[in-house]
């Protein structure tokens, strides 16, 4: 019974359409309630498993570059950081791709002129394909609401109708092939860094960081915002990173000159321990990211 459970548990993780839930539930003699909850035990230590590999080194997480509105000079400078640090592991924490080509808020008007769902994922394979020239020992890509345009647009009655002509973008970047962690169900997933709990984010408020904190109770790293922000209290630390993306472009025409003002490019570099996470975050102010003394 529990290969056969493995089994199924392994087929609702890849997509299988045909994994239903009260069918097994039968077939396993318990019910629906107590599947999932089986389920739920059986991922939860899947992932315990992976993420207590050897971390200890230093990571680079991004969250929110928007490709194909990301910020092309700061990826420069984070691309001179990363060859300089070399750090073992990399984090996309989220809004890798922006998805402009299936935002249910643009429905119905005029496109951002020459984007396509085909160059949005041309351009997002370049981007991973220069993140590729460096030897990370782990690489994780976290859904973010923009990835999460691909699911709400096919759960849509008329576009399922298409659903095997739109690639998801785990498909179209190669995320498996490139040998990605995936965590593709937002906004539950999180990834687990040391003894830091890293998640795309789905709050917005002025105290993000501290708000989250309150909710959680534990050290956390987040994006979504596009705020940088950091907010400590005892052996708690919680983080909002910034973003990657370029603010100027025709990708955030929608948003207004004051939201923009609040908006800030960061990264972070995280150095785990002996499993317990240390956090810089880095702003990009004045076309570099400053780190260790040096600009780049």
């Amino acid at each position: 019974m529990v290969r056969e459970l493995e089994k199924f548990f392994k087929s609702v993780d890849n997509g299988n359409k045909n994994a239903t839930w009260n069918e097994a539930a039968i077939r396993f003699h318990m019910s629906g309630n107590a599947l999932r909850k089986r389920y739920k035990k059986w991922k939860d230590g899947k992932t315990k498993n992976y993420q207590n590999t050897v971390q200890d080194g230093l990571w680079i997480c991004i969250f929110d570059a928007h490709v194909p509105f990301h910020n092309k000079r700061m990826f420069e400078s984070i691309c001179r950081l990363i060859q300089d640090i070399q750090p073992k592991g990399l984090v996309l924490g989220g809004d890798f791709l922006d998805l402009h080509s299936l935002s249910s808020h643009d429905k119905g008007k005029t496109p951002v002129p020459g984007m396509t769902l085909g160059k949005e994922y041309a351009e997002g394979n370049s981007v991973l394909d220069k993140l590729e020239l460096y030897p990370f020992k782990q690489k994780v890509y976290l859904w973010g609401n923009h990835e999460a345009r691909y699911d709400k647009y096919i759960r849509d009655a008329d576009n399922s109708k298409i659903r095997d002509a739109v690639r998801s973008p785990l498909d179209a970047l190669g995320l498996k092939r490139r040998n990605y962690k995936i965590y593709d169900n937002y906004p539950y997933d999180e990834f687990i860094l040391g003894d830091l709990r890293i998640y795309h984010g789905e709050s917005f408020g002025q105290h993000c960081a501290y708000s989250d904190l309150q909710k959680l109770k534990k050290s956390i790293m987040f994006g979504h915002v596009h705020r940088q922000q950091s907010f400590l209290e005892r052996d708690l630390e919680a983080y909002s990173v910034g973003s990657a993306a370029d603010h100027t472009t025709s990708g955030f025409s929608y948003a207004k000159k004051l939201q923009k003002q609040i908006w800030c490019n960061g990264i972070a570099v995280v150095t785990v321990i002996g499993g317990k996470s240390f956090v810089e975050t880095i702003k990009y102010k004045h076309d570099k990211l400053v780190f260790g003394g040096k600009a780049y």
